[in-house]
């Protein structure tokens, strides 16, 4: 299971500034609890590594995504790493100019 969220777009409140973190967990509650909790705690691109680093530790989640301005941040064994960061960016780019 997937789920996203963002600090910089959305209609929900959000206490960070990531453009976006997605989190692959075996479960949907794990991976949206979370996304909301790194969501929460990145204000730059130098909070990324710290975060990674952090949330890595448990188990129960697989991967990670987290976007903050042009720096992406990628850890885990996931099948949609399987893009580059080239393509991964460009794709964000392309979405971020419909906000």
């Amino acid at each position: 299971m997937i789920c996203s969220s963002s600090g910089s777009f959305g209609h929900s409140l959000c206490l960070g500034k990531s453009d976006l973190v997605t989190v692959q967990s075996r479960t949907a509650t794990i991976a949206d609890a979370a996304a909301t909790a790194i969501v929460n705690t990145i204000n730059s691109e130098e909070d990324i590594d710290k975060v990674i680093t952090r949330f890595k530790k448990y188990g129960e989640i697989e991967g990670l995504i987290i976007i903050k301005n042009k720096k992406i941040g990628l850890w885990g064994n996931c099948n949609w790493f399987s893009l580059s960061r080239e393509t991964i960016s460009s794709m964000i780019n392309i979405v971020f100019r419909f906000f």
